[in-house]
């Protein structure tokens, strides 16, 4: 499944957006489509002049394609397979198999018939190698991977109890999306 990444704006602040990380979330894709048809037709585009935005609407298209499969007759996928809907083809869940704590047993499982099975390895996804290497050719600004199915806003430090980064790489200059929140 080919990853599509769309770059729109000249703007010195550069926000990098993913959508659809979970297959089940039909929606984050849907607002990714808006979000950019807006962008594009928009008869003021002042904030593109601002911002630079690099957006993947469909992070976990193999995901989608199975929950979209799941719809039809016969494929032997229940809602009792609900969980396995938001993981890749390789019935990984991508959201846990980034490199940040990647091996923390509380908040993700090596057990791969768990919904938050997360991999063979940190990174062993081409889905978050995609988001690895774009955030390095980008150097964003503000990442946000936008999710549907929760009334809740997380941060990266939502899986510990210890609140915000206190140690490096957490710097003030890497927080600059914290900032603007405040």
């Amino acid at each position: 499944w080919p990853l599509k990444l769309a770059t729109i704006g000249t703007g010195e602040t550069r926000v990098f957006l993913t959508f659809g990380i979970h297959g089940r979330e039909y929606m984050t894709s849907e607002i990714a489509m808006n979000f950019l048809g807006r962008l594009c037709s928009q008869q003021d585009r002042s904030i593109l002049d601002q911002i630079t935005y690099s957006i993947i609407p469909v992070l976990n298209p193999s995901g989608r394609s199975r929950t979209d499969d799941a719809v039809g007759a016969g494929t032997g996928l229940s809602e009792l397979d609900c969980g396995n809907r938001r993981k890749n083809a390789n019935l990984v869940d991508l959201n846990r198999n980034f490199d940040w704590d990647w091996d923390d047993d509380d908040a993700s499982s090596s057990d791969q018939d768990s919904t938050s099975y997360r991999g063979t390895g940190a990174n062993s996804e081409v889905e978050t190698q995609t988001v690895d290497k774009v955030a390095g050719r980008v150097q964003p600004d503000m990442y946000i991977d936008i999710h549907t199915g929760t009334l809740a806003m997380y941060a990266p430090w939502n899986h510990n109890s210890s609140g915000t980064c206190a140690t490096p790489p957490c710097t003030p200059q890497n927080d600059k999306g914290l900032a603007v929140l405040d």
